[in-house]
């Protein structure tokens, strides 16, 4: 707690256009005091090449502005996070606080920004493969990320940019099972079965993997203060990606991982 309250003394003198420059290794931006203070966990964790991108809800019943209802989740009610997670193992790279709108506006609306913001994250690199759902795929989306990632994710056909056209739709006696496509530039590969379908169903559950890990053994406590919640979820969130680094690093030595009785799902 003192290290950390040592880098907030420090944020106080040097003012970086965004915190996460003081942990930055270029030239430019090379700050020695943050990382030799608290180095961070993304520094020791390069993650697989498929990634999910989802909601996660802090469960709470305080008042307070930021607090969201979303029907289709088990937690109704609490605090929205977006959570960058690992499809294979569930470690969460990162996540942002939805705070009532975006951090940084594009004008291309919120589900965009979501993923563009998450996807910023220094060591990813290009390659990727991400994953998502009907809330985040747009066409602006994809055109967006195609450059450096392959994307993958259903779609509202009421969409903004989503094609206004019947052709090789499906026919109104289409049998469960058939598939239609249509191409807009490089949005879309020809196939003969539906992959992209399956790959879907396979790596899309990262985030949802990363939440059943938490809650085997959460910290989370009922709590009158909505900072309290939320900071005890990132416990849980800390936590969590440590036994995944150890895990990957027994796995890697041929050994077995001396938490592998904790967390069943593993």
């Amino acid at each position: 707690m003192l290290k950390y309250l040592s880098i907030v003394l420090y944020l106080g003198l040097v003012k970086p256009s965004a915190a996460r420059d003081l942990w930055r290794k270029d030239r430019l931006h090379n700050h020695p005091f943050p990382c030799g203070v608290m180095p961070g966990y993304r520094a020791y964790y390069h993650p697989h090449q498929n990634l999910a991108i989802d909601e996660r809800m802090v469960a709470s019943k305080a008042r307070h502005g930021m607090k969201q209802y979303l029907k289709d989740k088990p937690t109704k009610w609490g605090f929205k996070l977006f959570v960058l997670a690992d499809s294979k193992t569930g470690y969460t790279c990162d996540f942002n606080v939805y705070q009532g709108k975006a951090l940084t506006p594009s004008g291309n609306g919120l589900s965009f920004d979501a993923v563009v913001n998450l996807l910023r994250v220094p060591y990813l690199g290009t390659g990727y493969h991400v994953f998502v759902d009907n809330f985040y795929t747009s066409t602006a989306l994809f055109q967006h990320l195609h450059i450096h990632y392959g994307a993958c994710g259903t779609i509202r056909e009421n969409r903004i940019g989503f094609p206004k056209t019947t052709m090789n739709s499906l026919p109104k006696k289409a049998v469960r099972g058939d598939m239609r496509w249509i191409r807009d530039g490089p949005l879309l590969r020809a196939v003969t079965i539906p992959e992209p379908v399956l790959e879907y169903n396979k790596y899309m559950e990262g985030v949802d993997l990363s939440d059943a890990l938490i809650n085997y053994f959460s910290v989370t406590q009922k709590c009158r203060h909505w900072y309290k919640k939320l900071f005890l979820h990132f416990v849980d969130i800390a936590v969590v990606n440590s036994y995944i680094l150890h895990k990957e690093m027994a796995l890697e030595k041929q050994h077995k991982p001396i938490t592998q009785k904790l967390f069943t799902a593993s």
